[in-house]
């Protein structure tokens, strides 16, 4: 008996084709269906994982120069920061450098605000009326309010604090 080999248009009429579809073995769903898992978690891992976060606890201040160092440091590596505590003097200098969109604050945030102050050769203390202006002109609208309603930067104590909670610098919540 001779067998007639079928010809394209017969595949077409009898609606198949003359290529058979791609067929998956065990093994090749397997490393299929891995891959795809291994992927999407990868993939979870970008999306779920926060960039590293400078977390301020307990930070009562210090001497201005070596803040400006240090958070120009955390500004260029782009550091996200977290107001979790007490953020007083100094500290406050983060509105300088830091964008306000990478600054959050927790429920336990307090600022505390005062007119900076220098140190000259004689051991005498001064207020710098300059670097609190300076100041000043970067802390977000409702701290300026804030400091504003209370007599201004020239009533702003030195030494003492004006302190401020974390919700009521405008600030997003972390």
């Amino acid at each position: 008996m001779k067998y007639d080999i079928p010809s394209y248009s017969d595949y077409r009429r009898w609606g198949h084709t003359r290529f058979t579809s791609f067929v998956l073995s065990k093994s090749s769903l397997w490393w299929f269906t891995s891959a795809v898992i291994v992927g999407v978690l990868i993939g979870l891992l970008f999306v779920a994982i926060p960039a590293y976060a400078f977390t301020v606890t307990n930070d009562e201040g210090g001497y201005t120069a070596a803040y400006h160092r240090n958070i120009k440091a955390l500004a260029k590596k782009g550091e996200r920061i977290v107001i979790d505590g007490p953020c007083y003097s100094a500290c406050t200098l983060v509105f300088t450098y830091i964008p306000l969109s990478r600054i959050c604050v927790t429920p336990r945030a307090v600022f505390g605000f005062h007119r900076f102050r220098y140190e000259n050769r004689n051991g005498h203390i001064s207020d710098d009326p300059a670097a609190t202006n300076a100041a000043f002109s970067h802390y977000p609208k409702p701290v300026r309010d804030y400091i504003n309603s209370r007599g201004g930067v020239g009533a702003l104590p030195a030494p003492g604090f004006l302190y401020l909670r974390g919700e009521q610098t405008g600030l997003k919540r972390c």
